[in-house]
């Protein structure tokens, strides 16, 4: 194969320009515009409707390339597009060479007949996704979701680049992802699929490669199959046909887990076409070993629904990620990294794509691959109602085709989902009714979907929709079987103690907001926006349903901490409110383990620095809520519960081993001192919950000054080390009496990293380590601090600057805990 790639400078401007300007493929409109200076910062202040404006514009790209004879002498020329957003005619030489109307598609146009020896230009032009999607509002209007700009769901665009509930309306546009002309002669590999049958004797791997003959001569195909190692295990030869077929046995498999369960070994499967000894094309694709289904078996509580890996049923712990930057052309892969790199320091296994916005990067199913991140993807539908006329479905169906061989021989892909909340929208969000609308949802998501799925990636499981029970709109929201989101905290206004009356057997969705911190705040508001109400602050607030996201904030704040004495305190206290809602659902879930078996908090990442339901901000600092996230996550965690009668003490071990270990439970008075300790070794089975012991209070509670001043120290420990901890109020924390903590700090420098030694006169609660300019992730942070004993933290040396030193750290360190609210 020959090619000549097209990425790199370009010229665009918009139709009503005269002067061109530079850009850069893949890119974007707004990423090219802002490196100009030719727009506003459409994250800063109010910027974004003036930004917006400008996608109401058409635009247009151009450049040119040479072409050499050679080139030309081959047998087929295409140009491949793998993502243009969205609507667009492209020309070169100035003739027509085809039309994209689906950013989520892979074009490819057969140019051989329009090329010249020598310079050739290429032309693209881009219609105003604003303009499109008002004009076909206008022939039809669709039920949406009102934070959008209406319309969205006539286009094949990433949903959310007109507005979501965390995001802005900001419909960028452009060549997002790689472009480039492509030459063969004889034949090309136009595809490979490897499916997997695992036995006692092995793997048995179904290789299918798809060929495209240009040519009557005999043509050879060779297989070769290397280990994690790069050492070759199999390597055999058939005649090259359409659809060419191997068989291959790999004996003593390594197989791939998901994280926390084992490795993550990744054979290569290298497909060679050759003509004798000529290759006429190469293809590789990287596999892991391992079965993998949705386990949905009836049990006491209905019917199950879990991730089954290599006969282990696995609990999911993970959240849901939607685009990393509104600004697509911002993308990169060390970003992602860093992303799905916290995923595996909070003790994930698992990643949701929301269907809301696009299909993600290739890059990004390899980290999952190489992590042990089980992904669940969503096809690209969410909060709508859609048309399905004759084109409508020919756009869809190229796109389902596209990504699901995309994707399907990736080791992560877990499973396929339909869409996001349509079929509990039609169930229980008052759509209006139409008939035709509503048998249009059934045969895209329960007709045409499965089948392709079935079609081309057999061995991988379809759920129609998130949530559900199955399909055929019956009781998408059921406690008994199926995926749940669960709004009635937050939205509700239910306090988070509602989310222990709920036994959802995957908990799918669920979160609460906060803001994000001083350092993000100030990329986008000045000293005179400080304030949650300001319009400013407002425009970071995308939430508007069931009240303003602010406000509903400071509604449950009100609940349960006492109001905040300024801006940057109300910061924290949204950030620890944040972690105490996810604290409790997720440790319901983890100790109803068997009858839940997974959780996917929404959400995990911001697309703009924003209030929003994210535990890492846009510019991947973690918030208060992260840490929070990566405790109750631990492989084995011990949580309290105040049941009647007590304190009631649970392990889950998340492991494959069994768990031996200490608890030390002290029920204290913070003048009193320590009323009541129990220390005992305790045993958990792998992969189990147990309720170890429920130790009595009330006999402690003589008035309400004593409520207010006890609190519950339980910790769990494993060879001496304390693995999981926390501290259980008897009473809300505005309601405790929180005292001067007189909190200390002392860093420390080792080889590998900084310890820092934090020390308080008295109980502090969620005590969080800042750092004035310095961005860095500790080993833990926003946690309690008891009298007299020093909590150290490790901050590793390779989360830092090569510069920084001790005393830099020192001089910025900056704590602060709940009793500062006030």
């Amino acid at each position: 194969m020959k090619g000549i790639k097209l990425n790199g400078k370009w010229q665009f401007k918009s139709r009503k320009d005269q002067d061109w300007l530079e850009a850069y493929v893949p890119g974007t409109l707004y990423t090219d515009l802002l490196r100009l200076g030719k727009m506003k910062d459409p994250f800063y202040g109010e910027n974004e409707e003036e930004v917006k404006a400008l996608s109401e514009l058409d635009y247009e790209y151009k450049r040119s390339f040479e072409v050499s004879e050679a080139l030309l002498t081959q047998d087929k020329i295409v140009l491949e597009c793998k993502g243009i957003d969205t609507i667009a005619e492209i020309f070169i030489n100035k003739q027509s060479v085809g039309k994209t109307k689906n950013m989520h598609r892979t074009y490819e146009f057969d140019v051989k007949g329009i090329l010249e020896v020598g310079m050739n230009e290429i032309h693209i032009m881009i219609d105003s996704p604003l303009q499109y999607i008002k004009q076909k509002d206008e022939e039809k209007s669709l039920w949406g979701v009102s934070s959008t700009v209406p319309g969205y769901q006539h286009i094949r665009k990433a949903h959310c680049a007109f507005g979501w509930d965390w995001g802005p309306q900001l419909p960028d546009m452009g060549i997002f992802r790689e472009i480039a002309i492509k030459a063969y002669s004889e034949a090309r590999l136009t595809d490979l699929y490897v499916k997997q049958q695992h036995s006692t004797d092995g793997v048995k791997l179904g290789i299918e490669v798809e060929i495209e003959k240009l040519t009557s001569k005999e043509l050879l195909v060779e297989c070769q199959i290397s280990d994690a190692k790069g050492q070759m295990v199999a390597h055999t030869y058939e005649a090259a046909n359409d659809l060419t077929a191997f068989n291959i046995n790999i004996e003593n498999p390594e197989l791939w887990w998901p994280n926390g369960y084992g490795k993550q070994p990744l054979y290569e499967v290298k497909v060679i076409l050759k003509n004798e000894d000529k290759e006429c094309d190469v293809l590789r694709k990287r596999i892991g070993l391992r079965t993998l289904r949705i386990k949905k078996e009836k049990d006491q509580w209905g019917e199950g629904f879990c991730f089954e890996i290599n006969g282990l049923s696995i609990f999911a712990l993970g959240a849901n990620y939607i685009p990393e930057d509104n600004l697509m052309g911002r993308n990169t892969l060390e970003r992602t990294r860093r992303i799905l790199e916290t995923c595996i320091r909070s003790n994930f296994n698992c990643i949701r794509v929301w269907g809301g916005a696009y299909y993600a990067e290739d890059y990004f199913y390899d980290l999952c691959d190489e992590l042990g991140l089980i992904v669940w993807q969503d096809f690209m539908f969410a909060c709508a109602v859609y048309n399905l006329t004759e084109d409508f479905k020919d756009n869809i169906m190229a796109e389902f085709e596209d990504n699901i061989r995309r994707l399907r021989n990736h080791a992560s892909l877990g499973l396929w989902c339909g869409n996001n909340e349509m079929e509990s929208a039609w169930c229980y969000w008052g759509l209006p009714e139409d008939q035709k609308l509503r048998l249009d949802y059934l045969k895209m998501f329960e007709e045409i979907l499965p089948e392709m799925v079935r079609k081309f990636d057999p061995q991988r499981f379809y759920w129609p929709s998130s949530p559900s029970s199955g399909g055929g709109f019956f009781e998408p929201s059921a406690q008994d079987k199926g995926d749940a989101h669960y709004w009635d905290v937050w939205h509700g206004k239910k306090p988070f103690e509602d989310f222990e009356n709920q036994y959802f057997r995957f908990a799918s969705e669920y979160g609460f907001q906060s803001f994000p911190s001083m350092k993000t705040i100030r990329t986008f508001a000045e000293e005179k926006d400080f304030n949650i109400y300001s319009p400013v602050m407002e425009q970071h607030q995308k939430c508007i349903d069931n009240g303003h996201g602010n406000a509903t904030i400071m509604y449950y704040m009100a609940q349960y901490y006492p109001y905040p004495k300024n801006f940057e305190m109300t910061l924290y206290a949204s950030q620890i409110l944040q972690g105490d809602c996810l604290k409790v659902a997720i440790e319901h879930w983890r100790r109803n383990r068997g009858r839940c078996m997974g959780s996917t908090y929404w959400q995990l990442n911001d697309c703009w620095p924003v209030a929003s339901w994210a535990t890492i901000d846009y510019f991947g600092r973690w918030k208060a809520s992260q840490y929070y996230v990566k405790r109750a996550y631990a492989p084995v965690l011990i949580s309290a519960k105040a049941e009647e009668g007590g304190c009631s003490l649970y392990i889950t071990n998340d492991t494959l081993e069994v768990f031996k270990g200490e608890v030390s439970c002290q029920i204290v008075h913070q003048t009193k001192g320590v009323l009541h300790e129990e220390v005992f070794g305790v045993t958990a089975e792998s992969l189990s919950v147990r309720h170890m012991i429920t130790i009595p209070y009330q006999q402690y509670i003589t008035n309400r000054s004593d409520e207010r001043n006890i609190y519950i120290v339980y910790k769990l420990y494993s060879d001496k080390v304390c693995i999981s901890s926390d501290t259980l109020l008897l009473v809300k924390p505005k309601q405790f009496e929180f005292k001067e903590p007189g909190l200390k700090v002392d860093i420390v420098e080792y080889e590998d990293h900084f310890g820092i030694k934090v020390k308080s006169d008295v109980f502090a609660r969620r005590v969080g380590i800042e750092f004035k300019e310095i961005d860095t992730i500790l080993e833990d942070n926003y946690f309690d601090v008891y009298p007299n004993i020093v909590k150290e933290v490790k901050l590793m040396k390779t989360d830092l600057d090569n510069d920084v030193t001790r005393e830099m750290l020192q001089d910025q360190i900056k704590l602060t805990s709940v009793y500062d609210l006030m």
